[in-house]
């Protein structure tokens, strides 16, 4: 039986699956004219969904280090504990790199998965 006290700052609701294009924070805030917000990055997110996107931290949730990038893309899932999923070839890479250049990310397209399993501590 695992025992756990404190906060639990993990959860399977940050897996996910996305295919994009992983840039510094930093530097997609600067050319897009967008406020830092000291642990606040809703100006990001509101930004990339309404241009119908999406993005993702690639912050190391065990240690709590900050990597300063985050990934802008589609995402595919975001699955649960032990969950099987199949994943459909993706076959829209034209029109992500297309809505990617639009708000001035370029680079090339790669899948990325992170894990976040309720066990894990």
């Amino acid at each position: 039986m695992k025992i756990r006290n404190g906060f639990v700052s993990n959860s399977s609701s940050s897996s996910f699956i996305i295919r994009g294009i992983k840039v510094k924070e930093e530097d997609f805030m600067k050319s897009n004219n967008l406020t830092p917000q000291k642990y606040n990055f809703d100006n990001i997110y509101s930004f990339v969904n309404k241009n119908g996107l999406k993005v993702k931290s690639t912050r190391f949730y065990f240690d709590g280090e900050e990597t300063g990038e985050i990934i802008i893309g589609d995402v595919f899932c975001s699955p649960n504990d032990g969950e099987v999923i199949e994943i459909p070839e993706y076959t829209k890479d034209n029109e992500l790199l297309l809505k990617l250049s639009q708000i001035g990310v370029q680079g090339d397209l790669k899948t990325y998965m992170q894990f976040i399993g309720n066990d894990n501590y």
